[in-house]
Parts: structure tokens; sequence; C-alpha cells
């Protein structure tokens, strides 16, 4: 079986989240390490700069809905930006809509292995139990060594046409964890050990049994401060002059996620933040000096015409330009539009509690 990338209609009416898609070879598809949340078998490019991503109809409905409808476009620049889907389909089977005209000579071209013109697309085995997946920038492509954390955010785990019997199976495991107190519940993380030269992974276990008291000390594991007192890193952590910005440049963004979504009508199940930041000293530092430099010199384009010219670019570029944190909201299977019911609570709720908990990480290390 192969896969074929397919673009959305919604494509010239929001570039943010339809882009030219790298080409994407089958045989150099692999597993996303250091995947600490959602469902197993996410894929990436060779290069890291995509990833191949299972998904049900809703998920894909809810990723072009947020290209084209006004609604939604506060939520824009805080979801990954999408380049399109694969698509499962026999070779034969596209060889017969292309000669029907049900499929463009392109498209077709890659599904059987050929090289598309245009670069935009390409040909790669995908997962069999799903007939299409989502092909996403990867928000960690651009850190040379990242610290993810996978944020469960609401306090509700059901869909509203589910069963009373599911409703309430779902919300008594729910309320075992930190998720209905807080709107808060941590999936799992991973951190990069320095002195042994590895990653270290958190697993979903230690999410669960978290009481709503502990997460600041969870906060405390996943921003810890380095037990270094030389400028050569090691065990896990940053020092004070490189978390400090982090944990500042985070609550700044998630800040503007949340006042977004308080102005939204929808509801989201299983929805997560994911949160990124660069546990590489030297890039980490080589980072905030040239940010330093920027403002110190005023670099900033008061032409305005240049600055529509770079707009783009600088957007398309997003994933690759280096970062100190990244912050995105993610995992839409369960996510709608509620016009007339206001804005979800439970999702606040959780925002609120990230921030509170970031803040006082922050004024700990100060």
């Amino acid at each position: 079986m192969s896969a074929t990338s397919d673009h959305s209609d919604s494509e010239s009416e929001s570039d943010h989240h339809h882009r030219a898609t790298p080409t994407i070879d089958a045989d150099h598809l692999q597993a996303l390490a250091g995947q600490v949340g959602g469902h197993a078998g996410v894929l990436t490019t060779e290069d890291g700069l995509l990833i191949i991503k299972p998904c049900l109809p809703k998920e894909l409905e809810f990723y072009n809905l947020i290209a084209v409808d006004e609604r939604l476009a506060p939520l824009r620049p805080f979801v990954p930006k999408m380049y399109g889907t694969l698509k499962q389909m026999d070779p034969a089977e596209g060889a017969a809509a292309l000669a029907q005209g049900e499929m463009d000579p392109s498209t077709v071209g890659n599904l059987l292995g050929q090289s598309s013109k245009d670069g935009g697309e390409g040909t790669a085995t995908v997962h069999p139990q799903h007939a299409e997946s989502l092909v996403l920038g990867n928000i960690c492509s651009s850190f040379s060594k990242p610290a993810t954390l996978d944020l469960k955010i609401g306090t509700r785990y059901y869909d509203d046409d589910a069963s009373p019997e599911k409703r309430a199976r779902k919300m008594a495991d729910a309320a075992k964890t930190t998720a209905v107190e807080t709107g808060a519940k941590i999936t799992g993380f991973q951190l990069y050990d320095h002195t042994a030269g590895a990653n270290i992974s958190v697993s979903k276990d230690y999410g669960k049994s978290l009481k709503a008291p502990e997460l600041p000390d969870a906060m405390r594991r996943f921003f810890p401060l380095t037990p270094s007192q030389s400028d050569k890193p090691e065990g896990v952590g940053l020092p004070k002059s490189l978390l400090a910005p982090v944990l500042s440049g985070l609550i700044a963004e998630i800040q503007q996620i949340r006042d977004a979504l308080a102005q939204m009508e929808f509801r989201m199940v299983n929805a997560s933040l994911l949160v990124v930041y660069e546990s590489d000293w030297d890039a980490a530092r080589t980072f905030l000096a040239k940010a330093k430099e920027v403002e110190q010199e005023g670099q900033k384009n008061d032409d305005e015409d240049d600055d529509e010219e770079n707009e783009e670019s600088d957007e398309e570029d997003e994933d690759e330009q280096e970062k100190l944190f990244a912050v995105k909201l993610i995992d839409f299977a369960h996510t709608k539009l509620t016009p007339g019911r206001g804005k979800d609570e439970g999702v606040i709720l959780g925002l609120d509690t990230t921030l509170r908990l970031l803040d006082g990480r922050l004024k700990e290390i100060q």
C-alpha cells in the first residue's frame, strides 16, 4: 500500500496551514523519537521536519476548519502547521483514478513512485488502520536537544454522543488524576541528561499518579535548575540565566492562547498543550545573544513593503528557525465548534492552572 500527499481546497484561503510539502520518501520514514503523548504510530521524515500522524476524520475536518473559518482564526498561530494529508491507495487504484480523470496527474505520479514536478508531494507507507494521516510540521525540529511535555487540558473526557456508561467511566478515571480538579493532567515528558548523553523519559504512569498538590513538584522536574556550578552542562536542567527566559516566554505565550480561547465557542476533549524548550546550553545562549543583539540594534524593519515581502518566507521557515521554546495546541480528534454555548470553562481552568504553575516555578528560581 502507498500513500499520496493531498492538499485541502482551502489552501489558497489560508497559507498558514497548507504549504508546499517537501518530498516524503517511504523508505526513510521512521518512528517519531521522544513521543511523550498521544497514540503510538506517529512517524517522521528523515530530516525530522515533518510528522505523519494517523488521524480520525473529525481531526482532519477540524484542521481544515481552522484554515477557513474566521471563528477559529485566533487559534491559527497556536496549532502545528498543516501541510496536507497522506491517503492510503493501491497503485492500481491510483492509475484507474487518473485514467478516469478523478485525480490530479502530479498526485498520482507520486503515488506510483514518480517524482513530483513541483516537489510538493511524495509517496509513503502509512498506517493500515487509518485511511488518512495528517502531515504536520514537527514542532521539535528546530531544537538541538528539545525537552518536551504533553499536558492534557480540560475537565471533560467524553464526547456528546457518548453513552451514559462511557461518560461515567471516563469521568471516574479522570477524577483519579489532576484533570477534574485542575483542568490539567501531565501525560508524559522528556528531558536531556548531559552527563549520560541521552534522553530521559517520564511515562504516563507518573502523570496519572499525581495529585493536585504535587503538580508544582512536577514542574520542578520538567524545568530543573542544573546542578552544575560551572559553564559546563551537567545532569539535567538549565542554569537560571537560561531557565528564567524559557519560563517567562512560555507564560507570555500561554497567556495569549488562554486569551484567544476565552473568546471562542468550542469544546475540546483530550486536547493537549505540547510544550518544548531548548536544553542545549550553547544553542539557548546563542539564541538569547542573537535576540539581545537584535533588540539593542533596533533591527526592526520599518519598511511596510519589505515587511510584507518577508512575511511569507519568515512564516514558511518558522519550523526551521532556532527557538528557545515553543508551545502548541495539539490533538483535535474530539474538538468541535459549539456556537451559543460559550467558552470551554474546563480548558480555561487548565490553562489558568498551567500559568499559575509556571509563574510559581519562575518565582522559585529568581
